[in-house]
């Protein structure tokens, strides 16, 4: 019995892993997305949060994000590798992917949420499936499922994942910004929680912007990520000198 459990799991997960994955970010060039969000969690408290998004093209997606004024994480991702520099704390680490599942702070945001919006790992649709609105999350520890009512600007999405966690996302408005189609205003309902998330701006990253929120905080400080946290990756697509937290990097 054991081995036919065996040999039936093996054959699922050969069949899983046999599909390619399609890393299609909701932006397609490099660009900086300023959103705020604002919930009641699942404490019945309120709990607010600012999210400074950085997409790149050729570079490390970043997300710094503050909460409620008191606290703040500098996220940086890709495919390979994620980061997260702490304040106050100012502890740096290398984060595992099970930390990804872990919620932002107090709000019912997971790192996952970033995640996938930096790298859309999601595994490409058949072609000979009938339904084109399910998408399959690749490497996602949180949701399993995204299901959309409609493309390619959709109203409504429902996500799945462990543990029986569901949310639906109504997006009430899309707004292009710079030639970029975005989701403007968002309300969220999980389980246990409800709130909404909207973007504050939107723009290309150019050379030395003037006005950037991340650059206006970190302006004339030298920080440095220890290296020592990225051997062995060997990675060459998306190169670690960007992490060293010079003022270039804002650029």
């Amino acid at each position: 019995m054991r081995f036919f459990i065996f040999t039936i799991s093996f054959f699922f997960l050969g069949q899983l892993f046999a599909q390619d994955v399609c890393y299609e970010s909701l932006i397609e060039k490099s660009f900086l997305v300023n959103f705020e969000g604002l919930f009641v969690n699942n404490q019945k408290s309120r709990s607010h949060i600012d999210i400074i998004w950085k997409h790149h093209e050729s570079a490390p997606d970043s997300f710094q994000v503050y909460l409620s004024g008191q606290r703040s994480f500098l996220f940086i991702t890709t495919p390979d590798y994620r980061l997260i520099w702490i304040q106050p704390e100012n502890v740096k680490r290398q984060m595992a992917t099970h930390h990804l599942r872990e919620t932002i702070g107090n709000s019912p945001l997971h790192w996952d949420d970033l995640d996938l919006l930096a790298n859309g790992a999601f595994f490409c649709q058949d072609s000979s499936t009938k339904t084109k609105r399910v998408f399959a999350t690749a490497f996602s520890q949180t949701w399993y499922s995204i299901i959309v009512d409609s493309l390619p600007s959709p109203s409504l999405l429902k996500m799945r994942g462990a543990k029986r966690a569901s949310r639906d996302i109504i997006i009430h408005s899309w707004k292009e910004f710079s030639g970029v189609l975005l989701p403007a205003i968002l309300e969220l309902k999980g389980n246990d929680y409800s709130g909404s998330l909207w973007v504050r701006s939107a723009y290309p990253i150019k050379k030395n912007p003037e006005g950037d929120p991340l650059l206006q905080k970190l302006k004339g400080k030298k920080r440095k990520i220890n290296p020592l946290l990225f051997r062995g990756s060997g990675k060459e697509r998306k190169t670690p000198l960007i992490l060293q937290m010079d003022n270039e990097l804002l650029y």
